[in-house]
């Protein structure tokens, strides 16, 4: 038998994870991330890497001179693609950290939470 999420609560809101991510979903995904690499980011020193695991999508770049991937940041599922979840990645103690963007809020569309990340993790932009 699944489990079923555990309720996430910050500040005031409370949310609750869905998994697993459809596939549409995954792909979609996908796609505005690597629009967004290409736009704003210098795509030919990474790579995008999405791993999915349950409601939880991770975001790394690979930089194709080195053999481990950086790990930017983990989306949460919440059903639609405009609000997911944010965690930063922390190397300091290599775990995911329940984040906001720039403007105080819980809830981030994927592109901000790349940002935001890549801001931290990547040179230039």
């Amino acid at each position: 038998m699944k489990k079923s999420p555990p309720p996430e609560q910050e500040g005031t809101q409370t949310y609750i994870l869905r998994g697993p991510i459809p596939e549409q979903v995954q792909q979609a995904l996908k796609a505005r991330l690597e629009k967004r690499i290409s736009e704003e980011w210098d795509h030919t020193l990474v790579k995008l890497k999405l791993r999915f695991r349950s409601y939880y999508a991770y975001v790394d770049v690979q930089d194709p001179t080195e053999e481990v991937p950086t790990h930017l940041c983990r989306l949460g599922y919440l059903g639609n693609m405009e609000e997911w979840q944010f965690a930063f990645y922390k190397y300091s103690d290599e775990k995911y950290e329940i984040s906001m963007d720039m403007e105080g809020n819980w809830l981030v569309c994927p592109e901000t939470a790349l940002d935001i990340s890549a801001g931290v993790y990547l040179q230039g932009g």
